[in-house]
């Protein structure tokens, strides 16, 4: 984002530089030779002044001159000097050569001259009288409040100045304009983490420009897919209900047939029982998960939960049914830990993710868990990781950011013979999410697949 801020900014700043710098051309060049406007008044001024001067010096004399001279010169930064038709100075002033230079020039044309430069700046206007004669009235002005030189540093401050307003308003443009931008992308980005009361309209402004449009188009469609999600959860959880009492009833129902039977027909009878069975724990998962789905914390019985203790007590457990199957399960570490939480829902995540490992790890194998404490990323802060290997086949790189989505399976095939439903990983990740922590799979660099559940955990004492 920082990206188009800089993207948008610079744009703006030297399209509007540019614009500055042709309107500056533009007036610059339309100007006669006369100079720019304040220039052209400061000759209309002086040809004023000198009218005025021209007369004294011809109705008073030199004395009249000086005397005039001396009561309208406002202050030191201008001064004053009247030259006759032979380029004598008749105040009585000693001019300087500038001054003088200027005169002579001025002398032969009908407008006024400038001279611009450092460290003052001369204008010289010549005065033809009623009688016929000329006078060159010239004024040197050092800098003071009547006519300041035009030099390359005020210049350079003025642009300078100008490119600094332009990039302040650049800069805040391109600030509000990116600014929206980026909530819509932390809106979106909390919709793709399954965040669907994420809303962003408000913060946009009421207005109706198309940013407040899309705004309000994601606030929509977060309401919709919302409404969508709760309306499947409602019916995954009505199902499953509505489906419990004919199964249990369907199961009542075998017992007494296999009571009244023969024995040859055991075999069909096992198969429905076993058919029943699995039935019975799909419908129990899905009503698992969809009460997750409607939890937004683990606070319906929390507790503090010796996650050591559970971790060897899941194992245990699992141990047995890994055993029938030709397999075990191995603890290779057991940090003592303490973490904040439900330990039904905890110890529903670790069960699911070990008894999914034993489904795939291979015959006469071990899978491998292990909880270990580690430093967080927050300051005094530690992190549970339980971490469960097994040792099959693992499953292809890009099925790993899936294995955590409900009823996902890698292989079907596979996942029918091992009577997987692709329910487990969910509700352990869904089961770790509501304390705060995560889920995450990798294949291990020398095969199996890894399923890590990261736990806050309490602080020591």
């Amino acid at each position: 984002m920082r990206r188009l801020f800089l993207k948008i900014f610079l744009w703006y700043w030297l399209a509007t530089s540019i614009m500055g710098l042709v309107l500056f051309i533009a007036i610059w060049s339309t100007s006669d030779r006369q100079g720019p406007l304040w220039l052209r008044d400061v000759g209309n001024l002086l040809e004023i002044h000198g009218a005025a001067a021209v007369e004294a010096f011809e109705r008073d004399g030199r004395q009249g001159l000086a005397a005039y001279l001396d009561r309208t010169e406002p202050d030191e930064s201008m001064r004053t000097y009247v030259f006759d038709d032979s380029g004598a100075e008749v105040s009585g002033r000693i001019p300087p050569p500038p001054v003088v230079e200027m005169a002579a020039t001025a002398r032969n044309t009908t407008r006024a001259e400038f001279g611009l430069g450092m460290p003052s700046m001369v204008v010289a206007q010549p005065i033809v009288t009623p009688g016929g004669r000329t006078f060159v009235v010239a004024a040197q002005f050092s800098g003071g409040r009547r006519g300041p030189p035009l030099t390359t540093g005020p210049m350079v401050a003025r642009a300078l100045a100008v490119l600094a307003a332009a990039g302040i308003v650049c800069y805040g443009l391109a600030w509000y304009l990116t600014r929206r931008i980026e909530r819509l992308r932390v809106a979106t980005r909390a919709l793709a983490r399954g965040d669907l009361a994420i809303r962003v309209g408000e913060t946009l402004g009421s207005g109706r420009d198309e940013l407040s449009e899309l705004g309000r188009d994601v606030d929509e469609m977060a309401g919709r897919l919302e409404a969508l999600l709760a309306s499947e959860r409602r019916l995954l959880q009505d199902v499953s209900h509505e489906l419990r009492s004919p199964l249990a009833r369907l199961v009542v129902a075998l017992e007494l047939l296999r009571q009244r039977s023969d024995v040859a027909a055991s075999p069909e009878f096992d198969r429905i029982e076993l058919e029943a069975s699995r039935l019975d724990d799909l419908i129990g998962r899905i009503l698992t998960l969809t009460r997750l789905e409607s939890l937004t914390a683990a606070s319906e019985h929390e507790s503090t939960v010796d996650l050591a203790g559970l971790v060897s007590d899941v194992a245990a457990d699992a141990e047995f049914e890994a055993a029938a199957a030709n397999r075990r399960v191995e603890i290779v570490a057991n940090d003592p830990c303490v973490v904040r939480g439900d330990e039904t829902l905890l110890r529903s995540a670790i069960e699911n993710v070990i008894r999914n490992a034993i489904r795939y790890t291979g015959e006469e194998t071990a899978v491998e868990v292990s909880l270990r404490v580690q430093s967080a990323s927050a300051p005094a802060s530690r992190l549970a990781v339980v971490s469960v290997r097994d040792h099959g086949p693992g499953v292809p790189d890009d099925a790993l950011d899936h294995l955590f989505r409900p009823f996902y399976r890698v292989d079907d095939g596979r996942a029918r013979q091992s009577g997987g439903t692709g329910l487990g990983l969910a509700i352990a990740e869904r089961a770790v999410r509501l304390h705060g922590g995560s889920a995450t799979a990798g294949n291990a660099p020398d095969g199996g697949l890894v399923i890590e559940l990261s736990i806050p955990a309490e602080k020591e004492s």
